[in-house]
């Protein structure tokens, strides 16, 4: 349980800082933001009861 809030806690720290960068996000890296949310999410979902469920998290992402 520990581990998957610090790997939560990072990527959205990685998330937040990423989209500092620019103004203004273009359509694409919208989507690529939604994406990945999607897919962590995702991830979540088909990774629980699951050994591995953070890595599922996190592929998910990617």
């Amino acid at each position: 349980m520990k581990r998957s809030s610090i790997i939560l806690l990072l990527l959205l720290s990685v998330s937040l800082v990423m989209s500092g960068c620019t103004t203004t996000p273009s359509k694409q890296q919208t989507g690529a933001g939604v994406g990945a949310v999607l897919g962590a999410a995702l991830g979540y979902g088909l990774g629980q009861g699951h050994r591995n469920k953070d890595l599922a998290i996190a592929l998910g992402a990617l």
